[in-house]
């Protein structure tokens, strides 16, 4: 386990999906999230693509109906933190299965101005149509989840649903067909300023940096036992090339160094040792020769 917290895990193979020309994966996605919500801006929140999924799996009527009426319940993640009041922005990443690779796109909600942004790093003509309709789809889901608080807060007659759908010209497009998903996560993190990002815009950095906000977040509990897996490593690593006996005269070594910065430390154990060698020094040479006779033998 590289990545772990109350909501979302993730092991060394879930973590390939960062590697270059791979798809993000649905997993690693809900992870970044989760952080986003905890520690993000309070007026933005952050819908994950399990919950996006399973609203787009129910059909119109009794079956979507069911599903946004248990929603806050069976869901309690992605409505922990939520304020509607205070929200100005929803992000609801949306995977489209509709092209081959299946494709990842941003759906932001503006409360403030009533507007429905799709962003698209890699828009297409044949697919604008449905996409709008997934996005629709989950509008209508959250005016039946929040059917009470638009009530309160929204003018009367006005709903999600009645947004209007667009799509900003100032989206980058991606150069490739895999990274769909670093640019949805780059949108959601930095919305201003990842919409002008344009050539300046590196997948690679991306995916990097993304894996090791992950890694060093202090809201990863497993971040000590990469720590400790690290040191191992590095330990097998000098083994290998030094040889095993080298790595054990080196820890002797060490063990001997640390024993006899401790003795310093203690004056008393210091002249006891002292003592004892010079106790040691008279044995070798002997008793000698009286003070003050002559180094003459005798006749």
């Amino acid at each position: 386990m590289v990545f772990q917290t109350d909501e979302n895990f993730l092991n060394r193979d879930d973590m390939r999906c960062l590697e270059p020309g791979q798809y993000v994966s649905n997993k690693l996605g809900s992870a970044v999230i989760e952080i986003l919500r905890k520690h993000g801006d309070p007026s933005q929140w952050f819908f994950s693509a399990y919950f996006a999924a399973k609203a787009l799996s129910k059909k119109e009527g009794q079956d979507l109906s069911k599903f946004a009426a248990n929603a806050k319940k069976e869901n309690k993640a992605e409505f922990r933190y939520f304020v509607f009041e205070k929200c100005e922005k929803i992000f609801i990443p949306i995977l489209d299965e509709g092209v081959k690779g299946n494709h990842w796109f941003l759906m932001l909600v503006k409360i403030r101005s009533k507007e429905v942004e799709i962003l698209d790093s890699f828009p297409s003509s044949a697919r604008k149509t449905p996409r709008e309709n997934l996005a629709y789809h989950l509008l209508k889901t959250l005016d039946m989840i929040f059917n009470n608080e638009i009530m309160i807060h929204f003018d009367e007659g006005c709903t999600f649903s009645s947004f209007k759908i667009i799509h900003p010209d100032c989206v980058p497009v991606q150069k490739n067909g895999f990274n769909c998903g670093i640019f949805m996560i780059k949108f959601m993190e930095d919305y201003e300023n990842a919409s002008k990002a344009g050539d300046k815009y590196h997948s690679v950095n991306e995916r990097l940096r993304i894996a090791l906000t992950l890694l060093r977040h202090p809201d990863n509990q497993a971040r000590y036992n990469i720590a400790e897996a690290r040191q191992r490593s590095l330990q097998k690593v000098i083994c290998k090339k030094r040889g095993p006996k080298t790595m054990k005269i080196d820890q002797d070594s060490t063990a001997r160094s640390d024993t006899d910065e401790g003795l310093q430390r203690s004056p008393k154990k210091m002249k006891a040792i002292h003592e004892i060698d010079a106790a040691n020094v008279n044995k070798k040479k002997g008793p000698g020769r009286p003070r003050g006779s002559k180094n003459k033998p005798k006749k």
